[in-house]
């Protein structure tokens, strides 16, 4: 297949590299690949095998492999918001956003006053909430669009795309277009494998 844009499934982080230096600085780009690569194989391998002998060799097999994805990615967003977590998580991300605006304004005052060396915490301090805000609200993003129709990259709909295999093969599971049409993201609408921790 050919390289195009990545999906935001492909940019979420795993749990053991959250608290890592890619926090603070990204992860290279073949580690995100390699990541696509893991989450779109066996549906790749199905839509070769469908064009070549028509058919999936083992249709059970991808059709609850896609089952248990979407529903342990779209069970991470709860259908209603409990108020207190609601409110935990918006002030979480109100904090992580005050301290961007203040960091920036201490930043320029810092530079303009000649203090070069106190601007490396500001600017730490600055990097890391803005990768918070980015990891949290991707995975929200990603949460809300397991099982949807929409493209989680651009929100484009995919609903009147064809599929990339056929959905009776799959017990009636609409796997989505082998690619965004808007984006050109792989398989958009499959979420990675669960988590073996889970």
């Amino acid at each position: 297949m050919r390289e195009g844009a990545l999906s935001p499934w492909d940019r979420l982080r795993e749990e053991r590299s959250r608290a890592s230096l890619r926090l603070l600085f990204g992860e290279p780009r073949w580690v995100t690949r390699a990541r696509e690569a893991r989450r779109i194989d066996a549906f790749e391998r199905g839509h070769l095998e469908v064009a070549a002998i028509g058919r999936l060799s083992e249709p059970a097999r991808l059709s609850r492999d896609l089952r248990d994805r979407t529903d342990y990615w779209s069970a991470g967003q709860p259908a209603r918001a409990e108020p207190s977590q609601f409110a935990a998580e918006l002030s979480r991300i109100i904090v992580a956003y005050a301290l961007v605006i203040l960091g920036g304004f201490t930043l320029i005052f810092l530079l303009l006053t000649g203090v070069v060396w106190l601007t490396l915490p500001v600017v730490a301090v600055m990097w890391v909430a803005r990768q918070f805000i980015t990891q949290r609200g991707l995975l929200a993003r990603l949460n809300l669009a397991a099982g949807g129709r929409r493209c989680p990259g651009c929100r484009y709909d995919l609903a009147d795309s064809p599929p990339g295999l056929p959905p009776e093969a799959l017990d009636g599971q609409w796997p989505g277009p082998r690619r965004c049409t808007e984006c050109g993201a792989a398989w958009p609408l499959i979420p990675p494998p669960v988590p073996a921790s889970a």
